[in-house]
């Protein structure tokens, strides 16, 4: 039988390397040999493999001196949850996801790519084209990119569909940038912020996923310039946000959320 597909079982009531013993109907349990979720259904009196789509949850990818993955379930969102440890131990990835995966991409060191699933241990999956770290990053429903960084100006990408390949180089950012952030609609990717000659950037970088081997363009500015890795960006369907982050000499951290209208990314931010 199919996985069962089902976001609504906030939290597993067990939590063993072994089944839980006489269970319920509707008992969850997490299996912690196999890492996956089942869910008893006392009808058939079988466990299902219960799959949970990568939107319920919200991921925090390994850092400086932290390997590991931890997992958030929105639907519970209290605790986060560790889940896996990254098979490169990479200082200022770029994280993005395809509808399937998340992927760990390069760093400061290292060209390695990661990539792992809701439940499963990471494996090693293609490449950068050039190593690089503190890069912005964002992905269409296609692709996944990392925007430039600490060593190059480059856009790379790779392909959700053939993604062992390695990334391939489409085009040049008009300024390259580090310790900035990434959003995305679903027409376009945006790097923002971040350092770039020893000075915080308030402007916007936009690229085309329909036509993304081309030089970017400039599209919008923010209030605040953003830097270092306090700064987060994450989007909805409408708008992009970006919070914290500091100006480049670390003497002022910011508080502050702004938003960017997708509808009309040449504006300023608000």
């Amino acid at each position: 039988m199919k996985p069962i597909v089902n976001s609504r079982f906030s939290s597993p009531k067990y939590v063993s390397a072994v089944a839980p013993i006489n269970p319920k109907n509707n008992t969850t349990w997490w299996d912690t040999v196999n890492k996956k979720e089942y869910v008893y259904l006392s009808s058939t009196g079988k466990w299902y493999e219960v799959f949970v789509p990568l939107e319920s949850y919200g991921y925090v990818l390994q850092g400086n001196s932290i390997s590991t993955v931890e997992r958030l379930n929105f639907s519970f969102d209290g605790n986060t949850q560790l889940l896996v440890n990254m098979l490169s131990n990479a200082v200022n990835p770029c994280g993005f996801n395809s509808s399937n995966f998340i992927y760990s991409a390069g760093g400061v060191t290292t060209s390695a790519v990661c990539r792992i699933n809701n439940v499963a241990s990471s494996i090693l999956s293609g490449a950068l084209a050039y190593a690089n770290g503190f890069g912005c990053s964002f992905n269409s429903s296609l692709y996944g990119y990392v925007y430039s960084g600490s060593t190059v100006s480059y856009v790379q990408r790779n392909i959700f569909a053939l993604d062992t390949a390695a990334f391939t180089v489409k085009c040049n950012a008009p300024v390259a940038r580090y310790s900035g952030t990434g959003v995305n609609s679903s027409l376009h990717g945006y790097a923002i912020s971040g350092i770039s000659s020893s000075a915080s950037l308030t402007n916007i970088d936009k690229i085309i996923f329909a036509n993304d081997s081309i030089t970017t363009v400039h599209s919008g500015v923010l209030t605040l310039g953003r830097s270092f890795t306090s700064e987060a960006g994450m989007n909805s369907s409408t708008h992009g946000y970006i919070t914290a982050g500091s100006d480049y000499s670390q003497a002022t951290f910011y508080t502050s959320i702004e938003r960017l209208d997708y509808a009309f990314d040449a504006s300023k931010c608000t």
